[in-house]
């Protein structure tokens, strides 16, 4: 039974390269579409931070 295990699934359809490519492809784009949402989360943040040291430094003049 451990032998069993330790051998690979065998590939009945041949088809693996393809599946492969498949979940590389939506994986990327999953990526990309977080990156997006992400991307003004982030700008947002920065600009609370320049506003919050700003506002630290005081008044000029």
């Amino acid at each position: 039974m451990l032998d069993d295990m330790l051998v690979p699934p065998s590939d009945e359809d041949g088809g693996s390269g393809a599946t492969v490519d498949e979940t590389n492809a939506v994986t990327e784009r999953a990526t990309a579409s977080v990156d997006e949402t992400m991307a003004p989360i982030e700008a947002s943040e920065e600009r609370h931070a320049a506003m919050e040291t700003e506002g630290m430094r005081g008044p000029r003049g």
